[in-house]
């Protein structure tokens, strides 16, 4: 018998229930789990059960699966929609501030 971590459900309800935490608690690696959950979800689904051993490493496998895409995920989503900071140059320091509009 296939284990609970073997269940689209499972990967579904997950992903969902990160996905709805991100709106509360912004910051993008809620989102980034969510995400791969809900793609781990896809492999539970389109997986034939035939192929999948009962034992240990194929749920750990699973698990540094879902881990790996999410912090890809992350990487992604932070280099792209991340704050920018204001670098200071040369001689000037961050703290003075012009208004220059």
């Amino acid at each position: 018998m296939i284990g609970l971590l073997w269940a689209p459900a499972t990967w579904l309800t997950l992903g969902v229930i990160f996905i709805v935490l991100e709106v509360l608690v912004p910051g993008y690696l809620l989102l980034g789990f969510g995400i791969a959950a809900l793609a781990v979800a896809l492999v539970t689904l389109f997986v034939p059960a035939v192929w999948v051993a009962e034992g240990f490493v194929p749920d750990l496998m699973l698990i540094l699966l879902w881990v790996g895409l999410a912090l890809a995920i992350w990487y992604v989503l932070a280099r792209r929609y991340g704050r920018r900071g204001r670098v200071a140059r040369r001689g000037e320091d961050i703290n003075d501030f012009e208004n220059r509009g």
